[in-house]
């Protein structure tokens, strides 16, 4: 074995030694960022050489830089990101339409119609006060206001859940091609475990879009990793495919994967925040259609009776409420003649009852406790109180289920960091083994010198 022999082992030695402190740098510098997976070294034995009969080692080489993973952890974490991504936004999006039934600040819609009742009562106090009726149009104005206020607030949070559809689907498109890149990249390395930045970036990438869309995911031999929305692969290898909006027969948005025969309709299986977001707009779809049947229902059986009496000018009472169909509660409205005219009520039970006459005040004030909703087992109050209740019972789920899934999918990335984040305390051992080999290799090469010099200076 010769003295260049030596000084190779040395140096060997002094190179593994700086790759594991340039790599024990690497993970202590990225401790602290999100889905960075710790590094290890992996070193092996060069092939030995042979020197009369034995066998000489050739010190050492660096095989490999390994990523920790765990592929079924991944999978996971994939997974209940999206499943979290949608309680949340839906739990989110819920609780600010809470607000818009909300009567503990302002009167509500339960509320004005309450004081809509007690005004018809007050009236017969005095059928003939126009103070009394004064307050009757005010009540009846107010109520009406609030109802196209709320509807019109449901509304526009059906419009702003759209638009974030659309957007969100540009987003994940985005996130889909960045995603395939990567993929391509990996397989160019050929190193499916080595290739830490770029399955890093693999992972964040996958994690981003199971938020957007609630996708799943699946692992390659080749380290790629396979997307799928709905079941159906939006990334395959180095292929993706696009997510397009579109509407379905009854006007509802819908989310499509595009396929080489076309587009797949996937709304109903998406997770994520675009799964929370058609979820909670078809929640509050449905709260306006509730509203709507209570502005149909309560003003036609308001008008009708209304209709049925008589006002102070003897002449037939007209219609209290207006509204368009199709759009009943935002554009219910209380007749401006009455406002402006406050004799135009008709309280009287005939013609010819005169102002006194309250015949048909009272039946108006029947009205309160006709059974006229859900198929005649409740009345208006009661399908109002079951709306409101309805908004609050479908808030604390929402909410119950946002924790629960956070919960969850904290402890599968908790689970996830335990296994490949970095430890610092291991990461300073580490980086104090690395420093003793790299000063003892550096004892080699300085003996294997000395042993030269004094063999030239011989010569």
């Amino acid at each position: 074995m010769s003295l260049f022999s030596t000084l190779g082992i040395g140096r060997s030695g002094l190179q593994a030694a700086s790759i594991g402190i340039e790599t024990t740098s690497h993970n202590v510098a990225n401790a602290g960022v999100e889905g960075f997976h710790r590094r290890t070294v992996e070193s092996a034995n060069p092939t030995a050489r042979t020197y009369n009969g034995n066998m000489l080692g050739q010190g050492v080489q660096i095989s490999r830089i390994r990523r920790a993973q765990d592929q079924f952890l991944g999978v996971r974490v994939v997974e209940s990101t999206g499943i979290s991504s949608a309680a949340s936004t839906l739990s989110g999006a819920l609780s600010s339409v809470e607000e818009y039934f909300n009567e503990a600040n302002s009167s509500g819609v339960n509320e004005t119609l309450q004081e809509f009742f007690d005004s018809l009562t007050d009236a017969t106090g005095d059928p003939a006060d126009h103070g009394l009726r004064q307050s009757l149009s005010e009540s009846a104005e107010e109520l009406a206001e609030t109802v196209s206020r709320t509807a019109t607030s449901l509304d526009a949070t059906i419009v702003d859940i759209e638009k974030q559809l659309d957007t969100s689907v540009e987003q994940a498109n985005t996130l889909i091609a960045a995603l395939a890149a990567v993929n391509e990249s990996i397989n160019a390395s050929g190193d499916p475990v080595g290739a830490g930045d770029l399955l890093d970036e693999r992972d964040r990438l996958a994690q981003q879009i199971s938020t957007i869309t609630g996708a799943t995911i699946s692992y390659g031999e080749s380290g790629q990793a396979n997307l799928y929305v709905g079941g159906h692969a939006v990334v395959s290898g180095v292929e993706w495919r696009e997510l397009s909006t579109g509407t379905d027969a009854n006007g509802d948005p819908k989310i499509l994967v595009e396929t080489s025969r076309g587009n797949v309709d996937v709304t109903s299986l998406l997770e994520g925040s675009l799964g929370g977001n058609l979820e909670a707009r078809e929640t509050t779809q449905g709260y306006l259609d509730s509203l709507n049947t209570f502005a149909s229902t309560f003003a036609d059986a308001i008008n009708t009776q209304h209709a049925a009496g008589f006002d102070m000018n003897g002449a037939a009472g007209g219609a209290v409420y207006s509204y368009t169909v199709g759009n009943e509660a935002m554009s219910l409205g209380f007749s401006s003649a009455i406002a402006d005219e406050d004799s135009l009520w008709a309280f009287s039970g005939s013609s010819t009852g005169g102002v006194g006459d309250d015949t048909n005040l009272k039946l108006l004030m029947d009205v309160e406790s006709t059974d006229l909703f859900t198929s005649g087992t409740e009345t208006s109050g009661e399908f109002l109180a079951t709306l409101l209740n309805t908004v609050a019972a479908d808030v604390t789920r929402a909410g119950n289920n946002a924790k629960a899934a956070s919960a969850h999918a904290d402890d599968v990335e908790g689970l996830m960091a335990s296994l490949t984040g970095v430890d610092l305390d291991q990461e300073a051992i580490s980086l104090i083994e690395f420093q003793a080999a790299y000063q003892a290799s550096a004892k080699v090469v300085q003996a294997a010198d000395q042993m030269l010099q004094v063999l030239l200076n011989a010569i």
